[in-house]
């Protein structure tokens, strides 16, 4: 009995340090790699964010509050150490000396709050990445330093599924989002019904990327941002509920911009309600949601 539960007892810990995401994010990046560093992670008594370097040899101690600041010291060890480099454009990784560079020293912040991209991203640089790629950009993220991402990736599926509750047709909410590369500027409110429209099967591929996104986001302990309800509307639905208050945006660019529901009208609520629960159904609960009402221009309608 007893030499069964300590097999249990090992086989559970093994799981732990198996799911250790640095681990595993170092093991993508030169196999091996992850047995150079142990990973400590330690509360923090100020509640900052910090990380310790400490030892040498065979292996590094890293010691930290969460698993983002721990890839973030070891990546500050890999480059002031080993001079390595891991970023954003290109990787200088050679393999690390077997008697590793001591080192003893800590670093802290209390600016806990690391916030990366914008909308223009999900346009210029992510429209068409897979799950390789992506996997690749949130490890670059946790050794950087970075806990708060924006998350937009199937936002359009929110818009589906939230119009579709609204006396739309499936056609007829494609005739309002547009294609990928043109993702940004729809979110900010800038154009619609642009470079589309989407194939079927897109919905289901794109749930499927951001279900994985956020689970490797929260695997980290990141805070994902995802996009918030702020009014914007289908041009088209005026005709469906030709008595709500919409504010017309003019033009951006000489494209129609899409009109802001006023939040004041009692649809405003209603839309709102089912648009959060419409996300959280799909992609789980969140605390923080992004919006770039009036990007480059538009207008307020008034107070």
């Amino acid at each position: 009995m007893k030499k069964h539960f300590l097999l249990i007892l090992f086989l559970l810990l093994a799981t732990v340090v198996e799911a250790n995401p640095v681990k595993q994010m170092l093991e993508r990046f030169q196999k091996g790699l992850s047995n150079r560093f142990k990973i400590e992670i330690r509360s923090s008594s100020d509640q900052g964010d910090y990380f310790e370097l400490y030892g040498g040899g065979r292996k590094v101690t890293v010691r930290a509050n969460n698993y983002v600041s721990a890839a973030f010291g070891i990546n500050w060890y890999l480059k002031y150490y080993c001079h390595a480099h891991v970023s954003f454009c290109e990787d200088r990784l050679p393999d690390l000396p077997v008697d590793l560079p001591q080192v003893k020293e800590r670093h802290e912040t209390v600016l806990s709050d690391n916030f990366y991209m914008n909308y223009c991203t999900f346009s210029y640089t992510t429209a068409f990445w897979d799950w390789k790629r992506w996997e690749r950009e949130i490890d670059l993220m946790a050794l950087s330093g970075i806990n708060m991402p924006m998350a937009m990736v199937g936002a359009e599926v929110v818009w589906r599924n939230t119009l579709l509750k609204f006396g739309y047709t499936l056609p007829e909410v494609k005739e309002f989002l547009c294609g990928p590369a043109y993702f940004g500027w729809l979110l900010m409110g800038n154009l619609e019904n642009i470079g589309g429209p989407l194939p079927d099967e897109w919905f289901k591929e794109q749930t499927v990327l951001q279900k994985k996104i956020l689970a490797r986001m929260r695997e980290y302990g990141m805070k994902p941002v995802f996009q918030g309800f702020f009014g914007m509307v289908p041009s088209s639905l005026k005709e469906k509920y030709p008595e709500a208050h919409l504010v017309e945006q003019g033009l951006w660019n000489s494209l129609q911009r899409p009109p802001v529901l006023d939040p004041a009208d009692p649809l405003f609520e209603q839309m709102a309600k089912v648009w959060y629960t419409e996300y959280e159904k799909l992609y789980g609960k969140a605390d923080l949601f992004g919006g770039d009402l009036f990007h480059e221009g538009g207008k307020t309608g008034g107070d």
